[in-house]
C-alpha cells in the first residue's frame, strides 16, 4: 500500500508542475480535473469477495445462530487482513469486500481464514479472488476486475478458494498448489476467464460443475454417465454380472481427479429405457456417456463398449472384447483407461495406480461378491441378509477381500437404520468386521464411509467427525459420504451443513430416491415446509411408490393446514398396494380432518418404511402434532430402549421443540449422548 501512494503523490506532483507551466493548454482539455482525480486513484490490486453459505437460511431459523456465525467471520477477517496487510473496503450483510497490494498475500489471507473457520465453530465460507486494475473512489472501489472477483466467488463452494489465472500467474514462483476448474464464461464479462481451484491441504477443491451460479457457468469438459450394460447372454440370470462390472466401472473412474463420474444410483434409472442419449446427457449434466453389453456363455466373455457424446449422440470410442472370465479384471481396466484417453486426460501416477487397483484376484470371490451387490441393491429386509450370506461366501474365498468386508458391515448397518433387526443385535457384528477391514486395509475411503455410518446409527457422535474426514480425503467422489454428512448435521442440528452437504450428494448422484428424500427431510426438521413439500413431490415424480416421501409430504402439508392435499398425497400411495385402505383413510379425515389423519397414521394403518422397528417414530410425529405428549414420549422411549438411530433426530425437530422443558425431553437427550 506505500508503494502505491508513492506512485499517486510523484504522479500529483508531476501533474502540478505541468500545469503550471503549460496552464493554458491544460485547461482546454474537457474534464480535465475529474480524468486527472481517476488517474491518481486508479491502481492495481488483488480483489477479494467472501460469503456465508446458507447465512440467510440459518438467519431465518435461528437469528443467535446466525449473528455468531457472522460475528466469528468477521472476527477472523479482520484479524487476518490486518496480518497480511488486507485492507477492508465493505462489508455487506454476511459478505465482505476487501483489496491486497499482493496477490500472494491474498491468497495466504484466504487459505488462513479458510483453515480458522473450518474448526469449530465452523462457518461455511466461500472465497474468489481476481487481480486486476481498479478505481478507487472515497471508500469504494469500481472496475471490470471488481466484478469479475464477484462472480468468481460465486461459484466457490464452502471451504473453497476459487481464484483467476490471471492472479495464479502472479503466484506461479511461489509453488501454492492449484488446480485448474476450466474456462468460465462470466456474467457481463466477454471473455471466457479460466478458474483455478487453491488445492491446499484443508482447502475443499470443487469439481467442475456445469450448473449456473449466480449467472456463470462453468465449461465441464470432462464429465460422464455409466449406463448398465446390457445382458445380451441367454441366461438372464446374469444381469447381476453386468450390473457388477457397469458398478466397478464407475468406482474405477472415480478415482480420476479431473472427471464427474455420475454415481451407480442415478445411471442405473434409465435400466431397460430406451432414453435418447442427448436426454440422458441433459438430466444427468454429463458431456459423455459410456454404453455397453455382456455376452457370457460359460467361461467365455464378449463385452462390447461405446463412447457417447452426450450433446449429438455421436459416438467417438467403441472397443470389443472377447476373452476369458480370467481375464475380467484386465477387460475392466482396459475400458477404464480408454475413457480416460479418449476423453484427452492425463492421470498421475498415484491417480493411475487407484484406476487400476484390484481388491482380489480370486474371480470366484468376485462373482460372489457382484451377486451379493445385486441382493444389496434391492433394498429389502430378505435381501439384504442374502446379501450378507454371499459377501460371507466370497471371504470363504478370499479372507482379505476388503469390499467384501464392507458389504458385509454396511448390510448388518442397514438393517438397523431401517429398522429391520435391533441395533443392539446388528451393530456389534458390523463393528467387528470393519475393525478388522480397518486393520488390512487402512487406505480405503469405503472402510472410513462405514465407519462413518456405523458412528451414526451407534450414537457415537465423537467418532464420527475422524472418519468422514479421513474417507474424505481419501475420495471425495463418494456421494454416501456427503449422504452420511447431511443425516449427521441433521441430528446435530447444524441445517445449514446439512443442505450444503446434501447439495454435494445429489451433484454426484442426482437421481438418488434415498439422497434426495434425505434434503427433504433436512427442510422438514428444520420446520422449512413449503420447501419439503415441493422436494418430497420431486421424489414422487422420480418413484411414485416411494413411502417415505408421501409419509412426510404429508407431515408437511398438515403443518402446512392444507389438509385435502395431505389426504390425496397420503391416499396415492396407498393406490399401489393397499387400495383397499383409501375408503377408510377418507372416512377419518371426513370425521376428524387433520387428526383423523393422524390417528390412522399413529394406529399403525401401514408400515410406511416397511420396517416394523421405525413405527414409533412415525407415531411420534403424529402426537407431537396432536399435542398428546404422554403417548409421544412412550413412543420416543421404545426407540429409546433398542437404541434406534431414529430417535437421535428428535432433539432439533421443530416439532418436538416446544416439549424441550419436559423432562423426559432432557432425560432422552441426556441418554442419547449429543457432544456439546
Amino acid at each position: 500500500m506505500i508503494a502505491n501512494w508513492d506512485m499517486r503523490h510523484d504522479l500529483f506532483v508531476w501533474i502540478r508542475l505541468a500545469c503550471i507551466l503549460s496552464h493554458n493548454y491544460f485547461i482546454q482539455i474537457p474534464n480535465f480535473r475529474e480524468r486527472l482525480i481517476v488517474m491518481a486513484q486508479r491502481q492495481l490490486a488483488a480483489i477479494m469477495f467472501t460469503d456465508i453459505v446458507g447465512y440467510t437460511d440459518v438467519m431465518q431459523s435461528d437469528e443467535d445462530q446466525a449473528v455468531q456465525m457472522r460475528d466469528r467471520h468477521r472476527q477472523v477477517f479482520e484479524e487476518t487482513h490486518s496480518q497480511y496487510d488486507g485492507e477492508i473496503i465493505q462489508y455487506f450483510g454476511d459478505g465482505t469486500l476487501s483489496i491486497f497490494a499482493s496477490s500472494l498475500q491474498a491468497v495466504r489471507c484466504a487459505i488462513t481464514i479458510q483453515q480458522v473457520l473450518q474448526q469449530k465453530p465452523h462457518v461455511p465460507l466461500r472465497i474468489g479472488i481476481h487481480s486486476g486494475d481498479i478505481i478507487r473512489r472515497d471508500h469504494e472501489i469500481i472496475g471490470d476486475s471488481v466484478n469479475i472477483a464477484s462472480r468468481i466467488e460465486s461459484l466457490a463452494e464452502p471451504g473453497s478458494i476459487l481464484i483467476s489465472r490471471q492472479l495464479q500467474s502472479q503466484i506461479f514462483n511461489h509453488r501454492i498448489p492449484t488446480k485448474s476448474l476450466g474456462q468460465v464464461d462470466l456474467k457481463n464479462v466477454h471473455q471466457p476467464v479460466e478458474i483455478l481451484a487453491i488445492a491446499v491441504d484443508g482447502i475443499k477443491v470443487p469439481e467442475h460443475s456445469q450448473e449456473v451460479h449466480g449467472g456463470s457457468k462453468v465449461i465441464n469438459r470432462n464429465s460422464i454417465a455409466i449406463l448398465p450394460f446390457v445382458n445380451m447372454s441367454s441366461d438372464e440370470n446374469q444381469e447381476y454380472f453386468c450390473d457388477g462390472i457397469t458398478e466397478e466401472i464407475i468406482n474405477s473412474l472415480s478415482h480420476v481427479d479431473d472427471l464427474k463420474v455420475i454415481a451407480r444410483t442415478s445411471v442405473f434409472m434409465f435400466k431397460n429405457k430406451n432414453e435418447d442419449i442427448r436426454k440422458i446427457g441433459k438430466t444427468l449434466n454429463v458431456n459423455s456417456i459410456l454404453e455397453g453389453s455382456v455376452r457370457k456363455a460359460g467361461n467365455r466373455l464378449r463385452i462390447t463398449s461405446q463412447l457417447v457424446n452426450a450433446g449429438d449422440g455421436s459416438h467417438f470410442w467403441s472397443q470389443k472384447y472377447d476373452r476369458e472370465m480370467d481375464d475380467i479384471f484386465s477387460i475392466q481396466d482396459e475400458i477404464s483407461l480408454a475413457i480416460v484417453d479418449a476423453l484427452k486426460i492425463k492421470l498421475l501416477g498415484e491417480e493411475r495406480d487407484k484406476v487400476l487397483k484390484v481388491e482380489t484376484q480370486d474371480v470366484a470371490a468376485y462373482d460372489l461378491y457382484l451377486k451379493g451387490q445385486f441382493e444389496w441393491y434391492k433394498r429389502t429386509g430378505s435381501s439384504m441378509l442374502e446379501s450378507i450370506r454371499l459377501y460371507e461366501a466370497a471371504l470363504d474365498k478370499d479372507p482379505n477381500y476388503v469390499l467384501a468386508k464392507i458389504g458385509v458391515a454396511s448390510a448388518y448397518i442397514a438393517l438397523c437404520d431401517w429398522g429391520e433387526i435391533k441395533c443392539i443385535e446388528g451393530l456389534p457384528k458390523a463393528k467387528e468386521i470393519l475393525d478388522d477391514a480397518l486393520g488390512t486395509h487402512p487406505n480405503v475411503a469405503e472402510v472410513y464411509a462405514a465407519l462413518a455410518y456405523y458412528d451414526i446409527c451407534s450414537w457415537n457422535f465423537e467418532d464420527y467427525y475422524e472418519h468422514y474426514q479421513k474417507s474424505l480425503s481419501l475420495n471425495n467422489k463418494l456421494p454416501f459420504i456427503h449422504h452420511l454428512d447431511t443425516v449427521a448435521h441433521n441430528v446435530l442440528g447444524d441445517f445449514t451443513r446439512a443442505v450444503i452437504s446434501s447439495r454435494q450428494a445429489r451433484r454426484l448422484d442426482p437421481l438418488s430416491l434415498i439422497f434426495n428424500f434425505a434434503y427433504g427431510h433436512t427442510r422438514y426438521i428444520s420446520g422449512k415446509y413449503e420447501v419439503a413439500v415441493d422436494q418430497f413431490n420431486y421424489v414422487l415424480s422420480l418413484d411414485p411408490q416411494f413411502k417415505p416421501a408421501a409419509l412426510f409430504g404429508t407431515f408437511s402439508l398438515i403443518q402446512l393446514e392444507r389438509g385435502h392435499e395431505a389426504l390425496e398425497m397420503l391416499t396415492s400411495i396407498l393406490s399401489f398396494e393397499h387400495q383397499s385402505l383409501i375408503s377408510e383413510v377418507e372416512r377419518c379425515f371426513q370425521k376428524d380432518g387433520i387428526s383423523g389423519l393422524l390417528n390412522w397414521i399413529a394406529s399403525g394403518g401401514i408400515q410406511f418404511y416397511g420396517r416394523p422397528h421405525n413405527q414409533d417414530y412415525h407415531r411420534a410425529i403424529c402426537y407431537a402434532l396432536l399435542d398428546q405428549p404422554d403417548e409421544m414420549f412412550v413412543a420416543l422411549r421404545s426407540l429409546y430402549d433398542i437404541r434406534s438411530f431414529r430417535l437421535t433426530g428428535f432433539r432439533h425437530n421443530v416439532i418436538f421443540a416446544k416439549y424441550q422443558d419436559d423432562a423426559r425431553f432432557q432425560e432422552l437427550s441426556d441418554g442419547i449422548g449429543y457432544p456439546i
